[in-house]
């Protein structure tokens, strides 16, 4: 289930039925977001979402981090 804060879904890519498109995606809802596994489902033809470790700290000049 979304939950909004700010109009910010902080928890995107915690469930499947709330998965996210990318890990920067999820960044960009809720910027302090540690590493971990993540709900994600990509918009390449991906059927399912699939819990997939997302690496929130290495950052690149997508996410500044």
């Amino acid at each position: 289930m979304a939950l909004y804060v700010n109009g910010k879904n902080i928890n995107i890519g915690r469930t499947a039925e709330n998965y996210a498109t990318s890990a920067a995606a999820i960044l960009a809802q809720d910027p302090g977001r540690p590493s971990g596994f993540y709900y994600i489902k990509t918009t390449n033809g991906m059927a399912n979402p699939q819990q997939i470790w997302c690496d929130m700290e290495s950052g690149n000049t997508t996410t500044g981090r």
